[in-house]
């Protein structure tokens, strides 16, 4: 079982994004600037930039940590600047988060991944993992693969839409909203993983 806040600093993880963005020091597009003293979503919690010791520190899995930095690279700039604390609210101390990504992931597939097989598949996996019921590895890799190409295949749509016609101001949009809806959820899962002992 992965537990939220295996290390104890959640008092100064907080504490640090806090101060983080009181000084307006939370940013997108850089993972921390040590001389300017301002990063991402990651590097404001930590103080630098890097996933490992931010799974270490606040005990998620590496891919929730990833899908952290992704939605905050990815919100309108005004959302993006409270995302941070929010994620290290959500945890409490000794909460059980060895699901989140499984829960998220879940979450997407089932709100947007309606009528494609492959997403439905993975979904279908996803919905036994959740249950407790674990999924054969040659199940795992043949849906997982399809799904997080036809995700990231709707993601780099959007991109290249957006950058290929300048008045597709509607493509960015879109995925700005995506990401706040994903935010969202992941925060309710966040605070919703059961708790055990601290």
């Amino acid at each position: 079982m992965t537990q939220a806040w295996p290390t104890h600093e959640h008092a100064t993880v907080r504490a640090r994004i806090a101060k983080h963005r009181e000084l307006d020091e939370i940013i997108q597009g850089v993972g921390f600037n040590s001389n300017e003293r301002k990063g991402c979503a990651i590097g404001c919690s930590l103080d630098k930039y890097d996933h490992a010791e931010y799974v270490r520190v606040v005990g998620v899995d590496l891919r929730t940590a990833q899908t952290i930095d992704w939605i905050h690279e990815r919100l309108p700039r005004e959302n993006s600047l409270d995302w941070p604390g929010r994620v290290a609210a959500a945890l409490e101390p000794g909460a059980d988060t060895s699901l989140v990504f499984d829960r998220l992931l879940l979450w997407a597939l089932e709100r947007w991944g309606k009528g494609d097989e492959h997403l439905e598949r993975a979904a279908a996996l996803c919905q036994r993992r959740c249950r407790g019921e674990e999924p054969s590895s040659e199940e795992w890799s043949a849906a997982y693969r399809a799904a997080l190409d036809a995700l990231a295949a709707l993601d780099a749509l959007a991109a290249l839409a957006a950058l290929a016609a300048r008045a597709a101001r509607a493509a960015l949009d879109a995925l700005a909203a995506r990401a706040i809806e994903l935010a969202d959820s992941l925060e309710q899962i966040l605070r919703a993983c059961p708790t055990g002992a601290p």
